[in-house]
């Protein structure tokens, strides 16, 4: 591989287009899946929803109260002018 300055310069200018390229064939195959096409080696998996809700709401609350007073003292200060 060539590491000269004029090679780089050149490949760094192409870098958009390549990214600009696997943004395209991504979107591609996705909306191909989506449709119910089929994509060799390619498949649409439906993500795991986490729980989003707090298993100890009062033992969350605690926590932050406690964090947000450690945390006090740091803004408290005047900002110079």
């Amino acid at each position: 591989m060539q590491t000269g300055d004029n090679y780089l310069s050149m490949a760094m200018a192409k870098v958009g287009l390549v990214e600009d390229w696997c943004k395209g064939v991504r979107a591609e195959v996705e909306r191909r899946l989506l449709a119910g096409q089929k994509v060799d080696g390619f498949k649409l998996v439906e993500g795991r929803r986490g729980n989003r809700k707090w298993a100890d709401e009062a033992e969350v609350e605690a926590l932050l109260s406690e964090l947000a007073s450690q945390l006090r003292p740091f803004f408290q200060h005047p900002l110079p002018k």
